[in-house]
């Protein structure tokens, strides 16, 4: 297989790194095939690896975890706030073989409810035959963050969320559990206020 696309940051020999490759997994399909860790300090590359791939027209996409070393909720973060834009243009994100701790912030938080998990690829590249369920679409309608010092709460897509480092984000399932913490919503997204 050809690499579309590669993506990575390097750290400390103490500390594992993230790599990136993008792969043509069949056509229209790209896999990300991502090794070492995604957290805090590789976000960043996670999210414009994906941000990347689809300004260039690519959304239907497999995630595959194979060598995934870790991923926390920053990782799965990265991922929630580019499923909506997928999905609105036709496409879908789809885990392969997610393990470890990045298995285990899905199954905490609930997200297994809009997230599609594969243990093949075979499988995976076939689920893009089908159309997303709806009940999948709407759930990630309702995901919010705030800023631990903000008064305000987002959508993952509002433009003034994104602004907000995600080391110092909050997330929450719904509204009301943003509006119990304190928080109001986001005069920019709107949504988070309906």
């Amino acid at each position: 297989m050809e690499v579309l696309a590669r993506f990575h940051k390097s750290r400390s020999a103490q500390r594992v790194g993230l790599h990136i490759n993008v792969y043509e997994a069949a056509p229209s399909i790209c896999s990300f095939e991502v090794a070492g860790d995604v957290d805090a300090d590789t976000r960043d590359v996670f999210d414009n690896a994906l941000g990347s791939m689809i300004d260039e027209g690519w959304t239907r996409i497999i995630l595959d975890a194979t060598k995934l070393s870790f991923m926390n909720s920053d990782g799965i973060g990265a991922v929630i706030a580019h499923l909506k834009q997928v999905r609105e243009r036709g496409g879908d994100i789809k885990f392969l073989n997610l393990h470890g701790k990045g298995a285990t912030v899905v199954e905490v938080l609930g997200l297994k409810k809009f997230l599609q998990l594969y243990a093949s690829m075979d499988k995976a590249i076939s689920a893009f035959e089908k159309p997303v369920p709806e009940e999948l679409y709407k759930e990630v309608q309702w995901l919010f963050f705030a800023s631990n010092r903000g008064k305000f709460y987002h959508t993952e897509w509002c433009a003034r969320g994104k602004r907000i480092k995600y080391r110092n984000r909050i997330r929450f399932a719904s509204k009301e559990d943003a509006r119990k913490s304190g928080k109001k919503p986001c005069p920019k997204c709107g949504r988070g206020g309906r």
